[in-house]
């Protein structure tokens, strides 16, 4: 009856039922379902509001819901809940569900992470911790680590775990990667949402340089120190040190919503990696266990392995297959990069470019704690009621940082402070 009502009195009828005392849990179950799920966020809502998000029924319902229920159903909740003001049990109820998800609720996993991050940060640290921790202990015991556990566990995690169940995990992970890639590529998408994520794409990424700095924040994000830019006609190839994909980063790059990075990241929700098709209709990645051509912005189709992708690198291959693109214009882009980028960026010390038209750039940041003399005054330094004065250090205590960029090719120095 309820899916054959108007919305107003879909509405109307669920205040009446929470007035007259039902069950919660019941009604989130009876509205879950429905194809518009303008109802579910509306019944969520005033629960939020009469302050009646405590019942078991409705923690189970909500549970139910992440395991089963419609990707965008599952978003529609969450965002009707208030990350900082849920009971500690339902968030029990949301997390419990969470470990439990399988390769092919993927999306469900990175919506619900990135929801368990705002409302309990600790116990969002935890469930990616005893992912890696079930991990370990399954690798102990000679077995085969499940896809739930993989699904979670962190690929800085597990290339950080010692040499035997290093390279066990990623023999796992080597042998979960066709599973994911299969189920993300099985995923309905409408064409409307196609269309959306290519006019965003294009649109959004137009500003001269801004494509590459996209590519270097995203390297940053995934903590490397050093990026390896090559230029080549018909091809430009990035390489990077930094953490390996996971199955949630694989979700990311396929999808615009769906990042699960924290909110320190520099780039979020999938859109920075949308700049590289301004250049190409098909990227490549290979890193860890992930080999794999972007079709149609969201189809990931498995790759061979490169032999020229080192143990711990990241490859991203764009073909310049754009028209009007060529290699000539982003080696000017390139070159037009500022050496000051490197200041910008948290992780990443070294940008090396390689053209076969032209020298090439070869950038270094060194970062030196300097100590502070009686009476030295540094800018930028944050302190707290009772400590010197804003900027000043007390003697023998760091006193700021000096930043030198190092250009190898042409030999010059550029110190900051």
């Amino acid at each position: 009856m309820l899916a054959d009502l108007p919305f107003a009195a879909q509405k109307g009828w669920l205040d009446e039922r929470l007035a007259a005392g039902d069950d919660p849990g019941a009604l989130l179950a009876a509205a879950a379902p429905l194809p518009d799920h303008g109802p579910l966020g509306h019944l969520l809502g005033r629960l939020v509001a009469r302050g009646e998000l405590e019942g078991a029924s409705l923690g189970a319902a909500l549970a139910g819901l992440v395991a089963t229920g419609a990707e965008t159903a599952v978003q529609v909740a969450l965002r009707a809940l208030p990350p900082g003001g849920c009971p500690e049990a339902l968030v029990e109820r949301v997390a419990r569900a969470i470990e439990a998800l399988p390769l092919g609720r993927v999306a469900v996993a990175a919506l619900a992470l990135r929801w368990l991050r705002e409302a309990d940060p600790g116990r969002h640290r935890w469930l990616r911790a005893e992912a890696v921790a079930r991990c370990e202990r399954a690798l102990d015991l000679g077995m085969e680590p499940p896809d739930n556990v993989l699904l979670l566990a962190p690929g800085a995690a597990l290339a950080a775990l010692p040499g035997g169940h290093r390279r066990a995990a990623s023999e796992a992970r080597e042998r979960m990667a066709p599973r994911l890639l299969a189920a993300i590529g099985a995923a309905p998408r409408s064409l409307a949402q196609v269309n959306a994520e290519e006019l965003l794409a294009r649109r959004v990424y137009e500003g001269g340089g801004h494509f590459l700095f996209e590519l270097l924040q995203n390297a940053d994000d995934a903590g490397a120190s050093e990026v390896a830019l090559t230029i080549e006609p018909g091809e430009l190839r990035l390489r990077h040190d930094g953490a390996p994909f996971d199955p949630l980063d694989v979700l990311g790059v396929l999808s615009i919503g769906l990042s699960t990075k924290g909110a320190g990241s520099i780039g979020l929700f999938g859109v920075g990696f949308r700049s590289v098709y301004a250049v190409t209709e098909r990227p490549q990645i290979h890193s860890g266990p992930f080999r794999f051509e972007i079709s149609g912005m969201a189809r990931p189709r498995p790759l061979a392995p490169r032999p020229d992708v080192g143990d711990g690198e990241t490859l991203l291959v764009l073909p310049l297959d754009r028209p009007g693109v060529t290699a000539a214009d982003l080696a000017a882009e390139a070159d037009a990069l500022p050496a000051e980028v490197l200041l910008t960026l948290r992780h990443l010390r070294r940008l090396a470019l390689a053209r076969p038209d032209g020298p090439g750039r070869d950038l270094s940041l060194a970062l030196d704690r300097e100590t502070a003399s009686p009476g030295e005054r540094t800018v930028g330094e944050t302190v707290t009621p009772g400590e010197p004065a804003a900027g000043e250090a007390r003697p023998g205590e760091p006193a700021g940082e000096t930043a030198t960029l190092h250009d190898r090719v042409s030999g010059s120095s550029i110190q900051y402070r």
